[in-house]
């Protein structure tokens, strides 16, 4: 039984790939593929660097999402384009669904951004506190964007009035032109309509006052673009501080993984031991590596450009 013990106390670990995760069944010998044994020095060094990404995964994952949802929205629009430059005739009813869901995709985004800035207040206050360079940095970042751009403040009690009030988005406008050069340019607007908004929303005073400047209808796509600039902005002041130690991290993650990209499957550290409960003593405890997210910090996601 002492032997036992301390067999079962024995873990080999192991850098490699892992080829399938099956749901309902425990990893089997044939889903794993191992390259080399790591020390425990080499593992506690990959942990210390692991768990420095993983600090910044939820901010990093949020931010992703706010792109996605722009880009989604931008995508549907050039599907819609180009039915309409292919001269595809459109229903009342179909026109009816375009508008919704160019309304879903907009409320979609603008939910996400605040999302993005409320999560990131409560992490940056509780992880380094309120008077820390790296909250202030944030916050007067936030406060530029919100004293700089009418896109900025606008968007975000135009969120509130879609949050209370209704959609924003009242009509799709498809316009065709000739142009002097003798050729035809086609465009796609989503319409707001100035005086609805206005009429149903307790706006701040100096907002409402720029709003009645607008046109009667404009386009409201050049305000969501320039939002995310003002994003991508305050996402580079929250990582600005811990960029370089984050890159560290990241760089040795991507080194430590390298050998394994001629491996199916996803990087991985193997952990294999003696398990009573087993039935043949096996036990096989994958620890997927933070591979993504090293991407994302060496791509240079985080970037204000």
């Amino acid at each position: 039984m002492e032997n036992l013990k301390k067999k079962s106390k024995e873990m080999r670990l192991e850098l490699g790939t892992i080829s399938s995760i099956a749901v309902g069944r425990p990893i089997s010998p044939e889903d794993i593929n191992p390259f080399r044994e790591l020390n425990d020095v080499e593992y506690a060094k990959y942990r210390e660097e692991a768990q420095h990404l993983f600090r910044f995964q939820s901010i990093i994952q949020l931010f992703s999402i706010v792109q996605l949802n722009l880009s989604d929205y931008q995508t549907l629009l050039e599907e819609y384009f180009n039915e309409y430059i292919k001269r595809t005739p459109m229903s009342y009813p179909q026109i009816d669904d375009m508008i919704l869901n160019v309304n879903r995709h907009i409320l979609n985004y603008l939910s996400a951004a605040r999302t993005f800035i409320d999560h990131s207040h409560r992490d940056l206050s509780e992880v380094y506190g309120k008077n820390s360079d790296r909250y202030l940095n944030f916050k007067n970042e936030c406060s530029s964007a919100y004293d700089n751009y009418f896109s900025y403040r606008f968007l975000e009690e135009l969120r509130n009035y879609a949050q209370h009030c209704g959609m924003p988005v009242s009509a799709l406008r498809f316009h065709t032109e000739d142009t002097d050069e003798g050729y035809t340019h086609d465009s796609l607007s989503v319409v707001i309509r100035r005086d609805e908004i206005l009429g149903g929303h307790n706006w701040k005073a100096s907002i409402r006052e720029e709003i009645e400047r607008l046109p009667p209808e404009f386009d409201i796509s050049p305000y969501l673009f320039e939002k995310m600039k003002c994003l991508k902005k305050i996402n580079y002041a929250i990582f600005k501080g811990d960029l370089p130690r984050l890159t560290e991290s990241a760089e040795y993650v991507r080194q430590l993984v390298s050998p394994t990209t001629s491996l199916p499957g996803i990087a991985c550290i193997i952990k294999t031991g003696w398990d009573f409960n087993a039935r043949d003593g096996d036990l096989i405890i994958v620890e997927m590596i933070p591979v993504h997210l090293a991407d994302t910090i060496i791509k240079g996601t985080l970037s204000s450009v």
